[in-house]
């Protein structure tokens, strides 16, 4: 059974801060981040999205049938894509990062996504944000006449403490979700 939801806000962008209103999500970076395709003044929409597949038998292979709900996880995913590019502007593009992925990597922000979402969908984390079960993906839809898939890559010692200081992270988990983004001098 494949499970999939998306909910749409007011967004604007304050830095690397997305602020919806009722909630904001932080999102890292230096030369590059999400939050730049949000206007600072004004607002416009951001997407929050979940899709899960979950087993409906305890018969077959497990590879064979993991591999089986990761496919039709991607494949809602993809179908929901296909469904928002039909109703963007002209001129717009649509991303659809996951949280994790190269452009948000900090998967501590699933936390945040699946909190503004129905605890329908089925997701739940473990202590270090692994989902629930394991064929689910969460991000954000975006849509932008610049929007591009990027790398954050390695951040600076300064805009790292920023965004651990924005999320509240203790020393530990700043190590846990952001130890890999880490600019060695």
């Amino acid at each position: 059974m494949t499970s999939l939801c998306a909910l749409f806000f007011d967004c604007r962008r304050v830095g690397n801060l997305l602020d919806c209103g009722s909630f904001v999500l932080p999102v890292p970076g230096d030369r590059n981040s999400l939050a730049d395709f949000f206007p600072q003044n004004g607002t416009s929409q951001l997407g929050l999205f979940a899709v899960c597949t979950k087993d409906a038998s305890a018969g077959g292979d497990d590879i064979v049938r993991h591999a089986v709900k990761v496919a039709l996880a991607e494949a809602a995913s993809a179908m929901m894509s296909e469904k928002f590019r039909s109703v963007i502007p002209d001129g717009f593009k649509l991303i659809m990062p996951g949280i994790g992925y190269s452009c948000c990597p900090d998967h501590s922000l699933k936390r945040d996504v699946l909190a503004q979402l129905p605890p329908e969908i089925g997701i739940s984390l473990t202590d270090s944000c692994a989902m629930i079960p394991e064929a689910s993906i969460c991000g954000l839809v975006i849509a932008h006449r610049d929007a591009a898939f990027f790398n954050i890559g390695n951040l600076s010692e300064e805009s790292l403490k920023a965004y651990a200081a924005l999320r509240g992270f203790t020393d530990e988990e700043e190590s846990l979700f952001l130890g890999h983004l880490h600019r060695s001098a």
